[in-house]
């Protein structure tokens, strides 16, 4: 303010200095309030990074509550050239040896005679070509007087009722007469043989005397199928892409890789909870102080909270009641780890049973290990929690010290424009006392003159 610049400079007094010192003693109150709030605001913050540690614990214990989860499967084939396999969720455990005898086939026919040209015409006078396709009924193509290989081939894959089959016209590179018509089902299998042919000299070439099908050996049983690929109906979860004529391996085991890495991950989790909490809550011997939630009673105690809770012991009903039996291990530090032999030699012998300990028996009333984390996690986080408690009653302190510093610093300011004018009077009294000290003294120093001369 332009009265505060040049306060003092009526009468040289340091008022400006003395004004500002007076306020910097009442702003005192009010600077601890703010750093009061600041405080707060910081605590809220760490309130939401507690919240994000919490739900990645909960999003790896869901997972593992999730009985699909253990359902997946990993299948191995031991010679990959001979088929390919693959398995839904829930197939059953085992292994199936597999050999495939024949591959299915397209049927094919090819002109009896061959002709010298595809280009000139090959049909004395008007005719009708007609074939069958397995069981169905047979397909009539119109021929005409000059058609050509081309043409009967271009009128049989362009007719409309074409029932399965393309036609072509192919040069087998023999000198004289090297042009054929071949016509090919589209699809393999018996179910798709050409059955029948009229109208043009034909012989069956591909197929003649033979199975057209897939013909495949499984555990001992033989079946015949229409198609290589795709085949769902053999083993049961498990569909089968037969390649090449040949014996090969299928084993179907639980994905024991999505336990491992999600026990892994929790326990990751669990550690960088436990860290943050205790470094945010705990007293800072050089600072004299504690971390930004070190007041929290709730937050001091939720790492013993988190502890039980990994250590939950579950009455399984069977040998495994415990993360602890199967590897989990406390550091001398307060972080926990899995050691990871202890696991896997846990999860090759016991699998079933460690499952067991994180899904519960629902039918027996058992709640697993997964389930009892997720639910702790989901009541520290949901909007009733603990943690939601927490930031509500933060806010509430920065909202009430907001208002306090306002209602303060509104005061002190009223206070101080009070002070300001009383120091702006004080200043022209005091300059005005100086003037008239100034006059009289000049004044008696004219008298005292006179008098000595």
């Amino acid at each position: 303010m332009a009265i505060i610049s040049t306060l003092g400079a009526g009468s040289g007094l340091e008022l400006r200095d003395i004004l500002t010192q007076f306020r910097e003693v009442d702003e005192a109150p009010i600077t601890r309030l703010e750093s009061k709030k600041t405080a707060a605001e910081e605590r809220l913050v760490k309130y939401d990074e507690v919240g994000a540690k919490l739900y990645s614990i909960k999003s790896h214990a869901l997972k593992l509550s999730l009985s699909s989860e253990y359902l997946k499967r990993d299948l191995s084939i031991s010679d990959e050239e001979v088929l390919g396999a693959s398995s839904i969720t829930g197939t059953a455990v085992g292994s199936h040896n597999v050999e495939v005898k024949n591959l299915a086939i397209q049927n094919s026919w090819m002109s009896s005679n061959g002709f010298d040209s595809k280009t000139e015409s090959v049909v004395p006078g008007d005719a009708v070509f007609s074939y069958t396709i397995g069981t169905g009924d047979a397909v009539e193509v119109d021929l005409e007087t000059g058609d050509t290989l081309e043409d009967i081939a271009s009128k049989i894959n362009e007719d409309e009722d074409n029932a399965g089959i393309t036609a072509q016209v192919i040069d087998d590179g023999t000198d004289g007469t090297p042009y054929y018509l071949v016509l090919t089902a589209k699809s393999t299998g018996e179910d798709n043989r050409i059955t029948s042919i009229s109208g043009l000299d034909m012989t069956e070439k591909q197929g003649a005397g033979v199975s057209l099908n897939a013909e495949v050996e499984v555990n001992g049983i033989k079946y015949e199928r229409q198609t290589n690929t795709s085949i769902t109906n053999i083993i049961q979860g498990v569909t089968l892409d037969l390649k090449k004529i040949g014996t090969s391996n299928i084993s179907i085991t639980a994905n024991q890789d999505f336990l491992k890495t999600e026990v892994t991950a929790l326990v990751e989790a669990y550690n960088e909870a436990s860290a943050f909490i205790k470094e945010n809550t705990a007293f800072n011997y050089e600072t004299k102080s504690y971390g930004p939630m070190g007041n929290s009673y709730s937050m001091t105690g939720l790492t013993s909270q988190l502890d039980s809770l990994m250590g939950s012991s579950i009455q399984t009903g069977t040998s495994i009641t415990s993360l602890y039996q199967v590897g989990l291990e406390m550091n001398k530090d307060g972080t926990i780890s899995l050691n990871e032999k202890t696991f896997d030699d846990a999860i090759a012998s016991d699998y079933d049973n460690i499952k067991g300990l994180f899904l519960g028996d629902e039918d027996n009333g058992i709640i697993g290990l997964a389930d009892t984390v997720n639910d702790a996690m989901l009541n520290l986080t949901a909007y009733d929690g603990l943690l939601e408690a927490e930031k509500t009653a933060t806010e509430d302190e920065i909202k009430r010290i907001g208002e306090n510093v306002t209602f303060a610093t509104q005061r002190l300011d009223k206070k101080y424009e009070e002070m300001t004018q009383r120091f702006v009077q004080l200043d022209m009294e005091v300059a005005r006392l100086q003037s008239e000290s100034a006059y009289m003294t000049s004044v008696f120093d004219s008298i005292n003159g006179k008098k000595e001369s």
